[in-house]
Order: structure tokens, then sequence, then C-alpha cells
């Protein structure tokens, strides 16, 4: 997924080429039944994410304060 700045409110998908037929199916009837429920129902996209225990990422700590790790190829342990 990517948030191009050029466009306000724009989303971008762009699968790779590894990404097998069902996962791409399967994200595009996700994504029509978004665009069915912001039809039908568009404050309840405001209400978002339900059911998840994950709440909405606080993007300015994210960004001030980021959690990096990385294993070296030399430090991994034996």
């Amino acid at each position: 997924m990517y948030f191009p700045l050029i466009v306000p409110e724009c989303l971008i998908a762009e699968p790779t080429e590894t990404e097998i037929q069902a996962v791409l199916d399967e994200s595009i009837d996700v994504m029509k039944g978004i665009a069915e429920l912001a039809a039908r129902h568009p404050e309840a996209l405001h209400q978002m994410p339900r059911g998840t225990p994950v709440r909405r990422v606080d993007e300015v700590r994210a960004t001030r304060y980021p959690v990096l790790s990385h294993v070296m190829i030399g430090d991994r342990p034996h």
C-alpha cells in the first residue's frame, strides 16, 4: 500500500508479481466490500478499525521515536 503525497486522500495498492491469484482475488473482494460499506454507511468508516486488538498508529510518536531492529549475518546466535 502506498499513499502518494501529490494526490490528496489517495491510496495505491501495488501487488508484487510474486502474489498468488487467490491473494489478489481476496484483496479485490475486501476492497469491493469497503466501497459498498462507504456507499451505504459512510459514517461507519470513521469508526474503523473495529473488532481488532490493534488501534490506529500514533504517527507522530512513531516518527519521533522509531523502533528499529536489525540482525546482521555475523550477529546471529549460533
